[in-house]
């Protein structure tokens, strides 16, 4: 409102808008102690310090609001720090955050069902073992597949190039384009280089999601990216999440991996970290996606706003109850992992058992409790600059960071 008057308007003069989106909000205006948080900052800056990781982005939000949101660190242990707005590579979180919402949209619509073989989507593999696996074991990585994707006969530098010409097209790091053959080949081999149980049994593997890719695409009719795109990112405005970053944001602004001199040409910024990803031409259903916490935070609350954004359904509530409970089969969900699967000291701290989300190899996971109406987000790098680097994991920096978020929502009395 105008403080004074002008030639054309009175002072007092103005409009009220209500919000049409969630925004910030003061932890103590949602009955939180914002000290609390100060346990959360220890363990992280410890794990810096300890070289466990670079850096950081921490985003916690409760009922649909952002009250807390931190960058830690630097990129690389040197000068450029991290900010909120840098991106991230998800690895595998891109299987709950892309995959699973497709085959959840798709469902919605009628296009797919959940008891449905791969060969029914898929007539190549009509013939081929892994043609029966059902789309709901997929989801859950019950169907004992072998860990990884068979790309080693791919991997080598007669399918990069240092400069983009002829059939070398896809980027796939720094001055590196890879064979645009490469994909199709990598198709191939699911025919004749996949070990399989006949027992179908627990197994994580990134295998079922790449099924789940071909199958999705498939179906659509178009590139996994797109459908996404157009359902969910661009609805949810996420203009800092989606895939191959490096072809819309300068290097500064995304946190490097690994440096893979070899094959991909260098440290590694925008340019997914897993090879089959990087060999799929940078979108994998199991790895692939790239965003900062706030981005990744909002797409997850909508699945606690049971689909619904701005007053448009994006996903029906009952599909979203569906996928994000317990599966028939292990201990996950359909297309999600669950906290309760390996986090029960921060069950036993005031996290819903109905918490469910996924982690990353590079060190990020998100999570959504739709009891408490929380959503919480950890992104680090974990995998620089070596990824074998165990200092992450052997800290228990993800367990402590999620107990830290429960203390300050004042669901735990005792002392940590």
């Amino acid at each position: 409102r105008l403080s004074t008057a002008t030639p054309a308007f009175a002072k007092g003069t103005g409009f009220r808008l209500e919000p049409v989106r969630d925004g910030f909000r003061l932890p103590e205006l949602l009955g939180i102690d914002r000290t609390k948080f100060d346990y959360i900052d220890y363990h992280i800056n410890r794990g810096i310090r300890y070289r466990a990781m670079p850096g950081a982005q921490l985003l916690v939000m409760k009922d649909g609001q952002v009250v807390y949101e931190k960058a830690y660190g630097h990129h690389t242990y040197r000068k450029q720090e991290v900010t909120p707005g840098d991106l991230y590579d998800l690895a595998s979180v891109t299987k709950a955050a892309a995959t699973s919402l497709a085959v959840m949209k798709l469902y919605d619509e009628g296009k797919i069902e959940l008891d449905a073989q791969v060969r029914d989507y898929l007539p190549e593999l009509k013939r081929k073992m892994i043609g029966r696996y059902k789309i709901e074991r997929l989801l859950s990585h019950h169907t004992g597949l072998q860990s990884e994707i068979p790309i080693y006969s791919l991997i080598g530098k007669e399918y990069v190039a240092d400069s983009a010409r002829g059939v070398f097209t896809l980027p796939v790091g720094p001055e590196r384009w890879l064979d645009e053959e490469v994909p199709a080949k990598v198709r191939k081999n699911l025919k004749g280089k996949i070990d399989f149980t006949r027992r179908q049994v627990y197994k994580y593997s990134d295998l079922n999601y790449y099924l789940l890719q071909l199958v999705i695409e498939e179906i659509g009719g178009e590139p996994m990216e797109d459908l996404l795109e157009r359902e969910f990112y661009t609805p949810l405005r996420l203009g800092k999440l989606g895939f191959r970053p490096a072809r819309e944001f300068p290097a500064e602004r995304l946190v490097p991996t690994v440096t893979d001199s070899w094959m991909r040409g260098g440290l590694l910024r925008g340019y997914v970290h897993d090879e089959g990803a990087a060999l799929l031409g940078g979108v994998g259903g199991h790895a692939g996606l790239f965003s900062n916490a706030h981005d990744l935070g909002r797409l997850f609350q909508l699945l606690n706003y049971k689909g619904e954004h701005e007053g448009e359904q994006l996903l029906s509530a009952e599909t979203i109850a569906l996928f994000t409970a317990k599966n028939r089969f292990n201990y996950r969900a359909l297309g999600f992992d669950r906290l309760a699967g390996g986090f029960n000291h921060v069950i036993n701290q005031g996290a819903s058992r109905a918490t469910f989300g996924h982690l990353g190899f590079s060190g990020t996971s998100v999570w959504a409790d739709p009891e408490n109406d929380l959503v919480f987000v950890l992104l680090t790098n974990r995998v620089h600059p070596d990824p074998k680097n165990e200092r992450f994991q052997k800290m228990q920096i993800r367990g402590r960071v999620y107990q830290g978020v429960y203390r300050a929502l004042g669901t735990w009395a005792s002392p940590l």
